[in-house]
């Protein structure tokens, strides 16, 4: 996020640039101080990283179409309540919205 360098964990950053494509621009700047932005990256790669998941398995494709596996989105939090927030239920073509927390 930052254009931080630093060896293996260098990947794992790279990792969240198709989620920052995804803003627009208008919540300030793009960087770890920014709490705003960096909740958005976190919720926009959670989705990312879930709707690819019957891209790149035909396995998790035909039980998501047979109806015998649903595939949600979600981001745990680990600084506060310890509490799961879900990201509703993700349907072919739609970006879901952040959901409610269970």
């Amino acid at each position: 996020m930052d254009g931080v360098k630093l060896g293996n964990i260098t990947a794992l950053l790279d990792n969240f640039g198709p989620a920052l494509d995804t803003l627009d621009g208008s919540d300030g700047p793009r960087d770890s101080n920014n709490d705003k932005i960096v909740q958005k990256v976190a919720e926009a790669n959670a989705r990312m990283t879930a709707m690819s998941l019957t891209r790149r398995s035909p396995i998790l494709q035909e039980l998501v179409d047979a109806g015998n596996l649903t595939i949600t989105a979600a981001l745990h939090d680990i600084n506060w309540s310890g509490l799961l927030a879900v990201i509703t239920r993700l349907t072919s073509g739609l970006i879901p919205t952040f959901g409610a927390r269970v």
